[in-house]
């Protein structure tokens, strides 16, 4: 066989054969850019690979047909596996389209706002961004968590609250406990560097508390000012210790109507607290009547 001009590897020697380059080890490498190989170490470069174990130092291909691979390092932009068994698995993101076996669930952290939570008709977020504005603040969060878009729910004349309860004053990297309550003057989203962020704009001189907004902070919406929408004026609010509202003792589970200013104790409906529980509103018995039916029909014994 006649050795083949400028191709070696590894110090193999290469025959041409009828317009293909066979490699005496039974590795064959055709001019159209496939390789066929029983095994194969070294360096591999094709744009097709078939083969039934490659343990190989480098592989690049952009197609490719491999029953067996070990591999110490796999980075690949888009992959398909039908099967995977693995001791150790560590990704950003996990979407399962049809169902989840586990045997053992561990969950390392609840995301929680002071041992409490807070439902009202806008969400609530995390400070990415603080810009200051004449008399306030711009609040940036990002408008997509990395998959999806995320709709800005804010409105003018809301209003937002951050308040942290477990940081101990004056310790380590200068954390503290934070209060302020604030009405929202503008909303909005703008692109900052290439990326989308939603925000909200406070005021800080229609108020409650100190306002020294941080990055990291994070805002709930808690009230609203407007006439035209009476429902944004509603909260629950369920709370495990401490609580932002000084008339109820936590434990507490509290439904609140009508919050257009920074008092909250005064828009109490029903509540369940540790310091009493009060109820608002017609009540049904087990039996489909209301309470005040019920009463009705008890008769009076005179004696």
């Amino acid at each position: 066989m006649e050795a083949a001009q400028g191709l070696s590897t590894n110090g193999m020697t290469i025959a041409k054969d009828d317009g293909t380059t066979t490699f005496l080890n039974g590795i064959h490498y055709t001019f159209d850019g496939n390789v066929t190989a029983p095994k194969f170490i070294g360096d591999v470069q094709a744009d097709q690979v078939d083969a039934n174990t490659i343990n190989a130092e480098m592989l690049n291909a952009l197609e490719g047909q491999i029953d067996k691979l070990g591999t110490d390092d796999l980075d690949a932009t888009k992959a398909f596996i039908k099967d995977l068994l693995s001791e150790n698995i560590t990704t950003d993101y996990l979407t399962v389209t049809k169902s989840a076996h586990f045997f053992e669930l561990i969950v390392d952290k609840i995301k929680a706002a002071g041992g409490a939570v807070l439902l009202t008709p806008a969400d609530g977020f995390k400070v990415d961004k603080v810009s200051p504005i004449t008399d306030g603040y711009r609040l940036h969060w990002k408008a997509s968590d990395g998959s999806k878009s995320i709709a800005n729910m804010w409105q003018v004349n809301d209003q937002a609250i951050c308040q942290t309860f477990n940081a101990a004053v004056g310790t380590s990297y200068n954390v503290s406990n934070k209060y302020y309550w604030c009405l929202v003057i503008g909303t909005g989203t703008e692109t900052i560097e290439g990326e989308d962020y939603h925000y909200i704009d406070i005021s800080s001189t229609i108020k409650d508390g100190s306002v020294n907004p941080e990055e990291g902070d994070e805002i709930a919406m808690l009230g609203y000012r407007g006439n035209d929408d009476s429902t944004r004026q509603s909260a629950i609010y369920i709370a495990a210790y401490n609580s932002i509202d000084t008339s109820l003792q936590a434990p507490l589970i509290a439904h609140y109507k009508g919050i257009n200013d920074f008092n909250l104790r005064n828009h109490k409906y029903t509540w369940f607290a540790a310091n009493g529980n009060q109820i608002q509103g017609n009540i049904i018995m087990n039996s489909g009547q209301s309470v005040e039916d019920e009463f009705n029909n008890i008769n009076v014994v005179s004696t």
